[in-house]
């Protein structure tokens, strides 16, 4: 599909896609980082323990609706930059700039070795695609760098693991293939927030009371289906980039907020 057919079907710019994104991504990390403050007054207001739970799966549900989105604007990005080493650098130093941040707000701790920031899943994700496009043609080359990049995010414990590159490729490779992206995507999405938790469940792995694995079950499940919102808003993306606002003010803006976040949990705790 070109350009001038986004934009007679969409009223979306890249820039109301990246905002969308930030915003669904302050509400996961808020939820992630902060909930156990929320508790009192959770309490106070009536609320018991699976209801909370509930209400916490709900938050982190819609922060799902970020990373495709994210994602997609990675994509398009790599089709419009000309500079793709200036572009897939820029992603590896604020991937480090955002290791800490992400950490405390996180984990609690400086350092966590065991996973990494959604930068370096990006910053992965950017050079596989430089190598794809590089080596187009050669399709033995292309699959072992597909499998190449799967195998080390996960080896390397980067947000969203293979699952995060799978979505990056299929992006890619569905670019202007609106159904197949969806049908696929929602594939990974599904192996990703219910494979696991299907198996755990047919092997009796989860123990506790009905209500706990009912919410455990369901739970993967409905952040499945709150992610699919995000291909719904990719649909009606424009083509068009919108405000020129300094791509540098949202990478710092990952960090930022995770070291606010850090220390509200900290401060209050």
């Amino acid at each position: 599909m070109d350009r001038s057919q986004l934009a007679a079907r969409g009223f979306l710019s890249g820039f109301a896609l990246k905002l969308a994104a930030v915003f669904f991504m302050v509400i996961d990390h808020a939820t992630e980082a902060t909930f156990q403050l929320w508790i009192p007054f959770l309490f106070r207001r009536g609320m018991n323990a699976a209801q909370m739970m509930m209400f916490k799966i709900f938050l982190r549900g819609l922060g799902r609706i970020s990373f495709p989105l994210f994602v997609f604007l990675l994509v398009e990005g790599f089709f419009h930059t000309r500079d793709v080493k200036k572009y897939a650098l820029s992603l590896f130093i604020f991937s480090l700039l955002s290791e800490c941040p992400f950490d405390l707000a996180v984990f609690r701790r400086t350092l966590e070795f065991s996973y990494q920031n959604v930068f370096f899943t990006l910053f992965l994700g950017i050079l596989t695609l430089w190598g794809l496009e590089k080596y187009k043609g050669r399709k033995t080359i292309r699959f072992l760098i597909c499998g190449g990049s799967l195998l080390l995010a996960e080896l390397a414990g980067i947000d969203y693991g293979p699952h995060g590159i799978a979505l990056i490729l299929i992006m890619y490779f569905y670019r202007d293939q609106g159904v197949k992206r969806f049908i696929a995507s929602a594939l990974v999405y599904f192996a990703l927030y219910c494979g696991d938790t299907i198996y755990a469940l047919m092997k009796g792995q989860i123990k506790g009371d009905l209500i706990t694995e009912k919410l455990y079950l369901y739970s993967g499940f409905f952040l499945f289906v709150m992610a699919l919102p995000a291909f719904l808003l990719i649909h009606f993306y424009n083509g068009k980039r919108g405000p020129a606002w300094n791509k540098y003010i949202f990478y710092a803006f990952y960090p930022a907020h995770l070291l606010l976040l850090a220390w509200i949990a900290g401060h209050f705790a």
